[in-house]
């Protein structure tokens, strides 16, 4: 039979019973001001050096997570970056269950029914995330700074970092680039996100999972037939939370991209195209950008 896993808040304890990979329910409190990330990595040696040496400076504290696979090198590629302070290594020597498949050719997710998982074993991606976040110290995280993330330097600073301290939850957007030097952007799907990346950490920051072992938001979007029982237990209470936050104008969003997401690794090599179109602005404005140019010359923008 497969467990529904939406009838209660994190899973804290895995039905594995590796007790070392247990998470503290009381993880999210007497945490000091800063922002934390959480980059999870599996087989991910061709990215995760731009990843961290895009946002180690900016973060108060990097933890990356790591599922090993034979011959990769993100071990030692992070080792290099330790000597700051700010980035810790965990190992999480488990299999993931695998997600299912995008087509992009016919815009869907493919076999979704085969993976179901329930949200309290090791191989779940919401258990594994959650387990990463609990590892962090700050008052505020990013618990899904993905791998193939890199934060662009000319638009954040201080001034970025104390607006996502002083809010409860902060959307923002990357853009996607189809080279390893961010240079092109890909016309035919410019933006990725919104999604919200930094979190207030408080009972109601987890990934519930799902019923397709996806990682599953307790904040938005969690899939209203698979989540029945979730969104009759606790679904509620954090939809109430969210609207409560958003009331108080604790929810914020960022307009400016601000990182580039490495579109160029999904879904094989990417065939790098020069973005030509026009770019929306914070303040409205239209910014025209010329077939060829790279993004950071002509969208610099601190909001």
């Amino acid at each position: 039979m497969i467990p529904i896993p939406f009838a209660r808040g994190m899973a804290t304890r895995n039905v594995e019973g590796y007790t070392s990979f247990d998470i503290d329910p009381l993880w999210h409190r007497n945490r000091p001001r800063g922002l934390s990330a959480v980059v999870r990595c599996m087989g991910d040696d061709d990215k995760i050096g731009l990843c961290l040496g895009s946002c180690v400076g900016w973060f108060d504290e990097v933890v990356v997570t790591c599922t090993p696979v034979d011959g990769d090198c993100t071990e030692e590629i992070v080792s290099s970056f330790t000597g700051s302070g700010r980035v810790k290594y965990f190992e999480y020597p488990f299999n993931l269950k695998p997600l299912p498949k995008y087509d992009y050719q016919r815009e869907k997710w493919l076999d979704w029914g085969f993976h179901r998982v329930s949200n309290d074993s090791v191989h779940d991606m919401s258990y594994y995330t959650n387990w990463g976040m609990s590892l962090t110290r700050y008052s505020h995280v990013a618990p899904r700074w993905d791998v193939d993330h890199v934060l662009r330097s000319d638009v954040v600073g201080d001034g970025l970092k104390s607006r996502v301290l002083d809010h409860s939850h902060t959307f923002v957007r990357g853009v996607n680039v189809t080279d390893r030097s961010c240079v092109f952007a890909d016309r035919d799907s410019l933006f990725y996100g919104f999604e919200c990346r930094f979190r207030r950490a408080d009972p109601f920051c987890f990934f519930p999972g799902s019923l397709t072992g996806a990682e599953g938001d307790s904040f938005l979007r969690v899939k209203s037939f698979d989540a029945l029982a979730w969104q009759l237990t606790r679904g509620w209470l954090c939809s109430v939370y969210s609207l409560y936050r958003f009331l108080l104008g604790d929810v914020v969003f960022v307009r400016e991209p601000l990182y580039f997401h490495l579109k160029y690794g999904v879904g094989g090599e990417k065939i790098p195209k020069a973005f030509h179109r026009g770019y929306w602005k914070d303040d409205g404005s239209v910014v025209p950008v010329r077939h060829g140019f790279s993004i950071p010359e002509v969208v610099i923008n601190n909001g």
